[in-house]
């Protein structure tokens, strides 16, 4: 019997998938075509839903996703973001301006 020193390391991911350039391929195309959730997409795609997370960011950060709304997740009953890659869904939303000078900030 091996003792624990001698034994060989595991990977910290456990042999997860996380962060795969296919799979953020995968999210994408899943919200290409439909409005839903980080959950709905973990269902569809069996990708870890906290690698969606990431995806999601990277995908809002390079303009290709959007959420679009937030409304109740049809399989948990909770408030949730609905994502879509549809730029027709997309909510159009202007530059942020912000007033440096306004009254009664000292």
């Amino acid at each position: 019997m091996k003792r624990a020193t001698q034994q060989q390391p595991c990977s910290p991911t456990h042999g997860a998938k996380i962060r795969k350039e296919k799979d953020i391929i995968k999210v994408f195309e899943f919200f290409r075509y439909k409005v839903g959730t980080t959950l709905d997409c973990a269902i569809a795609t069996g990708i870890l839903r906290n690698s969606i997370t990431w995806y999601i960011a990277d995908l809002e950060e390079e303009g290709l996703l959007q959420a679009i709304g937030r409304a109740k997740d049809a399989t948990t009953g909770y408030s949730a973001n609905h994502y879509s890659a549809d730029r027709s869904k997309w909510v159009q939303r202007g530059p942020l301006q912000l007033n440096l000078f306004e009254e009664g900030m000292r």
